[in-house]
């Protein structure tokens, strides 16, 4: 039973692939477009709201502005951004003391999800002018 769990693609899965490379062969593609205006869209606006970028993502979905011209601790940053603003930011310094100064954001989301975030973050910075 462990076997077969462990290394053969279980039933749903296989009918699944069948139907994905019968019916959505041009979803990867429509997936990767999509991504790519979503991270256009954040990255324009993180500039616009004074944050700065010191890479642009090329093959994930979060982005990971430095908060430094803010705030100096991302931990608090995101904590007072959720509570201010209910816009939730995961601490760069979770992913090492590189991150420390940073904060990531995910961009898979629909638009309308993103804007509202965007918004809520935008409102929340203005809160440090």
């Amino acid at each position: 039973m462990h076997a077969y769990n462990c290394i053969c693609a279980n039933v749903p899965a296989q009918h699944a692939c069948i139907v994905a490379l019968n019916e959505a062969i041009e979803a990867p593609k429509a997936m990767n477009k999509a991504y790519i205006e979503r991270r256009d869209y954040v990255k324009k606006r993180l500039v616009e709201m004074g944050l700065e970028l010191n890479a642009e993502p090329e093959g994930a979905f979060y982005i990971f502005p430095s908060i430094k011209h803010f705030m100096e601790d991302d931990f608090d940053f995101c904590v007072q951004a959720l509570e201010n603003h209910h816009v939730a930011l995961v601490p760069g310094s979770a992913f090492t003391d590189a991150g420390k100064g940073h904060i990531r954001i995910s961009y898979a989301y629909e638009m309308p999800q993103l804007e509202e975030g965007m918004n809520r973050l935008e409102a929340f910075l203005n809160t440090f002018k």
